[in-house]
């Protein structure tokens, strides 16, 4: 039997069986065709971002349906927001996806049993579970390969080896220059765009650490290898990729 798990829990979990067949689906690019009059063909305007895709998931609820799924139900509808979304079909990538709504079962065998679909509306890439964690770059200089055809935007954690946090990391040729972090490790963002530290468990917005971007972007990891290098009173960086792909 085949199950998704969704926000770390399963369906399973309520004796709900999925299929498949519409899980392995590609996301539409965001392009303009533009029609210019007096000119064959048309005009291709790529917007340099990719739709939002629909998983869809038929169930199947082959006994204690009165029960299993009203809760089954309450638990999705309670999810507002984005989660992580994984299935056995695919046990190597995973989506960030928020739950569409409409549960419209039908049911059989004197309710006991039912059918239904469950819709996620999902962020069009699959992240790579290899992705997911922090490597630790050996030494300054060395290099991190991408191993998808896509561009991706880590996190890098900094650890500084004294109270006096200043220093600057490069990565795929983008350096941050960073001065006066108060604490370590500090956690750099290149999808969110800032600059958080570990406060009491929580992720808390690095208010006093100035960062400063030479390329005038935080950096990426393009396809293939990419050079980290680090100066000042830092003394080790680890990456979380975010590898993913289509």
């Amino acid at each position: 039997m085949n199950s998704f798990t969704f926000d770390g829990v399963s369906s399973e979990t309520y004796g709900v069986i999925v299929s498949g067949t519409q899980t392995f689906v590609s996301p539409e690019r965001d392009v303009e065709y533009i029609e210019v009059p007096g000119r064959n063909g048309t005009l291709l305007l790529d917007n340099g971002r990719w739709h939002d895709v629909d998983i869809v998931y038929p169930c199947l609820l082959l006994d204690g349906f009165n029960t299993d799924f009203p809760a089954f139900r309450a638990w999705l509808m309670s999810k507002v927001g984005k989660f992580v979304l994984t299935d056995t079909y695919d046990t190597t990538h995973f989506r960030r996806a928020s739950f569409r709504g409409g549960l419209e079962p039908e049911t059989a065998i004197r309710m006991t049993a039912g059918k239904f679909e469950v819709v996620f509306r999902s962020q069009p890439q699959l992240f790579l579970n290899s992705g997911s964690s922090y490597q630790t770059i050996g030494s300054s200089g060395s290099t991190i390969a991408n191993p998808t055809n896509f561009v991706s935007l880590p996190v890098i954690r900094v650890t500084f080896s004294s109270t006096t946090r200043n220093g600057t990391v490069t990565v795929g040729g983008k350096t941050v220059t960073i001065t006066g972090a108060d604490a370590s490790p500090l956690y750099i963002d290149c999808e969110g765009q800032n600059a958080t530290y570990l406060s009491g468990g929580n992720i808390a917005i690095n208010q006093n650490s100035k960062i400063a971007l030479t390329s005038g972007e935080f950096p990426s990891l393009p396809v293939g290898n990419s050079v980290v290098s680090w100066t000042g009173n830092i003394s080790s960086v680890a990456i979380m990729p975010r590898w993913w792909t289509l």
